[in-house]
């Protein structure tokens, strides 16, 4: 469970794991004051517990963004699927983010 949870944040909608590395979605999150933006969690396990390391999310999202909507995960580079992203008004697009770590960031 995330730390921040809410009601309708969705959290496990999507889950990848690799290694030591979990990410989770929660496609319902809010981000700021706009709702269902989503997010992703990311977890660092050493084989007995999982440590919460960072939440990723599209800052710049609008609402009902969805993000977190699809995941993949290779060990220090996970890409985030957002299916509502909609740069054109209404289109519902879609979109994908990449993020590698560096270390533990």
């Amino acid at each position: 469970m995330a730390s921040n949870a809410a009601a309708d944040d969705f959290f496990g909608t999507t889950v990848a794991i690799h290694d030591q590395t979990l990410v989770v979605g929660a496609t319902g999150d809010d981000s700021g004051i706009r709702s269902a933006v989503g997010s992703a969690y990311v977890f660092a396990g050493d084989g007995t517990t999982w440590t919460f390391q960072a939440r990723l999310s599209d800052f710049s999202g609008q609402a009902r963004d969805s993000f977190g909507r699809g995941l993949a995960n290779a060990g220090t580079t996970v890409s985030i699927g957002a299916s509502g992203i909609d740069p054109l008004a209404g289109s519902n697009i879609g979109g994908t983010f990449v993020y590698t770590r560096t270390g533990s960031t």
